[in-house]
């Protein structure tokens, strides 16, 4: 889980250092956002809070077995915490910038 925590937080300073060199916060913000809000979608997708609207996902049919459960788990617990330091930061350096 630090792992995730960590991917995130250096994707989050990637963008500060890209955006530091650039000196366009509004570029940082809107990106840092998009890439913690893709995080979390891709999380929802795999945890399976969003069924195919033409088929039913196979976790609602039986054909998945118990590791392909867990192996969509781990992935949507990972993507979730790797969105929060992205979401956080964009939150936090758009309300530092917009006081």
């Amino acid at each position: 889980m630090q792992k995730a925590i960590g991917a995130g937080a250096a994707i989050f300073l990637i963008l500060a250092l890209v955006a530091v060199v650039g000196t366009d916060a509004e570029w940082f913000i809107n990106y840092a956002f998009t890439v913690g809000m893709g995080c979390l979608v891709l999380a929802i997708v795999f945890g399976g809070g969003i069924p195919n609207g033409m088929a039913p996902g196979t976790h609602m049919q039986g054909h998945d077995t118990k590791e392909d459960r867990s192996r969509r788990n781990r992935w949507s617990i990972y993507l979730l915490l790797a969105a929060f330091p992205n979401l956080l930061g964009a939150i936090s350096v758009y309300l530092y910038l917009h006081r």
